[in-house]
């Protein structure tokens, strides 16, 4: 099994948690603020702002309760701390002044502007954790740990936004599934696509 998986089936009830916390703040985002059928595109990032504020204060909150400096804590401070405000506020500033504030449907949001901050935030997300101390977090485990975290942001520098948010969401549901069926001793689940086609390059740049 390889590195990735194994670092993460091995923290399953920290994982979890994320995960509970990245569905409650996509949920809260299509549902709270927004409950009524119709809002301005400033409304609907005004509340993602909001979301991803009590989503970072959250984080940071489990993260020193646990005192880990766990990837996936890492991963959600990104996301919810850096790359949403920043993303959903160039998207603000971006809005032609004729439809800043005219009304549109929940649906019509989550499909026309959405995918700007999430995809994108997926994808930083994903190159965030092969960037910086990649080579230095890996250097026990991985002798190539420099050429090794190179080749998997030249991965993800050639997948589409919406594939690298495809492989986050497959993998914050398959690695739990992973590590009960190792708990049980029982064979591993079906690999989702995205996601092994991720893992076929994890091990691709393992060799380097």
């Amino acid at each position: 099994m390889s590195n990735y998986i194994s670092a993460c089936a091995c923290q399953r009830s920290i994982l979890k948690a994320l995960h509970k916390l990245l569905l409650a703040s996509l949920l809260y985002l299509t549902s709270n603020a927004l409950a009524e059928n119709f809002a301005s595109p400033y409304q609907f990032i005004d509340s993602l702002l909001e979301t991803s504020r009590t989503a970072c204060l959250n984080s940071k909150a489990i993260s020193g309760k646990t005192q880990t400096d766990d990837e996936a804590f890492r991963s959600a401070q990104f996301t919810f701390c850096q790359c949403y405000p920043e993303r959903a506020k160039l998207l603000k500033n971006s809005l032609p002044k004729a439809i800043q504030e005219t009304p549109i449907s929940e649906k019509e949001f989550v499909r026309l502007y959405l995918p700007e901050i999430v995809n994108k935030c997926a994808k930083e997300q994903a190159k965030s954790m092969f960037s910086g101390d990649c080579p230095t977090h890996l250097s026990k485990s991985k002798p190539n740990s420099a050429k090794y975290c190179s080749c998997m942001v030249d991965y993800i520098d050639s997948v589409s936004d919406m594939e690298a948010a495809q492989i986050g969401l497959e993998s914050s549901k398959y690695i739990p599934l992973l590590a009960e069926s190792n708990k049980r001793g029982q064979p591993p689940p079906k690999m989702p696509s995205a996601f092994k086609n991720f893992m076929a390059m994890d091990s691709i740049c393992s060799l380097k």
